[in-house]
Parts: structure tokens; sequence; C-alpha cells
């Protein structure tokens, strides 16, 4: 009975889409960022389509012709800055992007139906890391990357966007992990190794996500553990000072940090955190530890059977393209994927890495099997 009745839900959120309009944004035009804009750095130019380049003319022309494209997003692009990116990527090309809201399992479910039913509606999908790797474990996409022009040369990109060894899934910028912290703090008590909060005088000071619940804290405990920087009895002994593990909302535990009812959290998630800070939180989230800045992208990834497979290219190939970065950057002032992009991030979020520490798909596939393990218990406790 419960799996029928699931089914006949998703079917029919199948047909409810297939009806949903075009969401249609309201501008492209950014806001001014709130602190100097860091300038690009050189970068040599990437390899760019010509006239001679006649395969990719012809998905062009043929993407031209499908006229549009429809992804479920799990996250950003149904935000300000994706319906922003949607316009000026319909402006340059004439090709309609239809986003729709989903959860990631709620989208992967979605898309499962679709391709068993013989209906398929999804061009692509972006969502978290789980919801991404669980799609592509089901074997919901496929690869594109050697198609796009834009990936000829990878050395314009901060980190390598292909997530998947297969290429299958692509990240489609950095969202960065930092360390919050009050301006109650005195600049002589910056942390600036995670080994600093060990100090007694964050004892009872200290908030942040409970790894037991997905969440920031557990992709720092999995990626430094990972790349071997922290290790397991530092986060034993940060355990003994006693911080709040918060299984609530992201914006609420870095607005208690912004209040002051707590003076640090290690669980400041970038993209959620800098616009809290760009509003005038008192607090900062550009400070980079020694042991390195965890970096996790936005999976993307194309679906197999694709109602517009031209148009899909031609819109991931622009989405990492210096145009597409540019306008992601500046509306959603977060960092871009691409080195020849400024950062239009505010001056008290803008962190300056003192190593990158990339969850790269043997770091997520490292942590995702972790944090299956009753190491996270041991540590952390029981739920």
């Amino acid at each position: 009975m419960g799996k029928s009745w699931t089914l006949a839900l998703v079917v029919f959120m199948v047909f409810i889409s297939s009806c949903s309009s075009v969401t249609t944004p309201s501008s492209t035009e950014a806001p001014k960022p709130s602190a100097t804009v860091t300038p690009p750095k050189e970068v040599a130019a990437a390899p760019q389509t010509t006239p001679d380049d006649k395969a990719w003319a012809q998905v062009v022309k043929a993407a031209r012709q499908e006229g549009r494209v429809v992804g479920y997003s799990a996250s950003g692009l149904c935000c300000e800055w994706g319906q922003a990116m949607a316009k000026a990527f319909k402006e340059k090309h004439g090709i309609t992007v239809e986003l729709l809201s989903l959860s990631g399992r709620t989208g992967v479910e979605k898309i499962s139906v679709e391709q068993q039913i013989g209906q398929p509606i999804a061009d692509f999908l972006q969502t978290g890391v789980a919801s991404g790797v669980e799609a592509y474990s089901r074997g919901l996409s496929v690869s594109i990357v050697s198609d796009l022009p834009v990936m000829r040369d990878k050395s314009v990109f901060i980190t390598d966007p292909v997530f998947s060894p297969d290429g299958k899934m692509v990240n489609l910028a950095p969202s960065v992990i930092t360390i919050l912290v009050n301006d109650k703090v005195k600049p002589e008590d910056y942390p600036r190794s995670y080994r600093d909060l060990l100090d007694p005088k964050w004892k009872g000071k200290l908030i942040m996500s409970d790894p037991r619940s997905g969440g920031a804290t557990v992709n720092v405990f999995t990626t430094t553990l990972f790349y071997k920087t922290l290790d397991l009895d530092f986060w034993r002994a940060l355990m003994k000072e006693k911080p709040v593990l918060w299984a609530g909302s992201s914006v609420e535990e870095y607005r208690m940090v912004g209040r002051g009812e707590y003076l640090n959290s290690i669980s400041g998630g970038g993209s959620t955190a800098s616009p809290l800070i760009a509003e005038g939180a008192p607090m900062r989230g550009d400070l980079a530890m020694t042991e390195g800045t965890v970096y996790q992208g936005y999976p993307m990834q194309v679906i197999k059977n694709s109602p517009h497979p031209n148009a899909v290219r031609v819109l991931f190939n622009w989405l990492y393209s210096q145009e597409g970065q540019d306008i992601y950057a500046r509306v959603a002032s977060r960092p871009s994927q691409r080195k020849d992009v400024p950062d239009y991030t505010t001056l008290r979020s803008r962190v300056k890495p003192i190593r990158i520490l990339d969850r790269t798909w043997d770091a997520a596939v490292y942590g995702d099997k972790l944090a299956d393990s009753p190491i996270l218990e041991e540590i952390f406790g029981k739920k």
C-alpha cells in the first residue's frame, strides 16, 4: 500500500510539473557588492568555440530549435541568482530555462519515475552531494563533459569542476565552509587553527551543526580526516569543550553567533553565512585555518534520455564560461569556480585559504562511508 501510494504521488508530481509555467526572472542586474571587489587573476585564454568548430555549432543550432531546458534544483538555482542566470542565458541563446524547486531526494525519486514510465521531463538535476550521488548510483545521468568547449582548458578553474571520475557529475561553483566569529572576540583571540578551539576560553561558547544530522560540520570532520590535517584525537578533545550540537536551521545557527549567544561556529557554510554578514550581522567568516579550508561544490548532472539534449549542453557550457560564472558570483555574492572572475563576496566573509581541502569525489566517498560508521556515534555521542 505504502509503495503504491508513493509511486502514485510521484507520478502525479511528474504530471503537475509538466504543466508548470516558466519561471521568468525579473532582472539580471546584480546588487552592488558591499566591499571592494578583488580583481580576477590573470589566466591564459581558454580555447573558445570558433567558426571552424562545426560540431559545436550544430549543437548550438539544434539547441536553439529545442528552445527549452528543464532543471530540478534542491538549492541555489531556484534563488534570485539562478533566475538572473536563466534570464541572461535566454537573452544570449534564446533558450528558456525552467526551474522546479524540489528537495534533493524528491528530485531523485521524481526523475526515477519519469525514466520508469518513459516520460522524461528533467534535463538536469542540481542538488547536494548525498542526493547527487544517489542519482548517479541509480544510473540516472550521462556524461557530457567531453562535449563542452569550455572544459577544454581546466587551468582557468580554481578547483576541477568535474566531480565524478567519469564526468557524470560536475560542480557549479565552490561553497566554502569556514569558522564564524562574533565581533565580541578580539582580533588577538581569533582562532588561526582548529586546534586553537581547544583553549578553555572557548568552553561553552562554541556551536556547530550536529554531524549526526548531516550539515557542514560532518563535511569538515570527514574532509579534514581524509586529508589528514586533523585526527580523531582532535575531535575527541573538542567534544570535551562541550560545544552545542545544533540540529536546526543553519541560518538560525549563524544568527545565534551574530547575536553573540555563541561566539564561534566551526560549521559556517559560506553560501548561507555570507548574506547574513553582508546584511550587517556582527560577525566575520574570513578566517583561514592553517589546516585548510573545506571547499565543496553544487553538484549538477545531465539526466539520461534528456528531452532537450542539445539545449542542456549549451546551458552547461555557458554556466562554466566567464560570463555565466561572473553573473553567478555577482548576484549570489559568492566565490566563482573560475580564476578570471572577481571575488564579489564582502570582505568580512572573503576567505583566502592557506590550503584548499577540496571535497573531491574520493573525499566524498570516504566521508559517506565514515558518516555511516560507528565512529560518528563514538565521537559525538548517541543521537
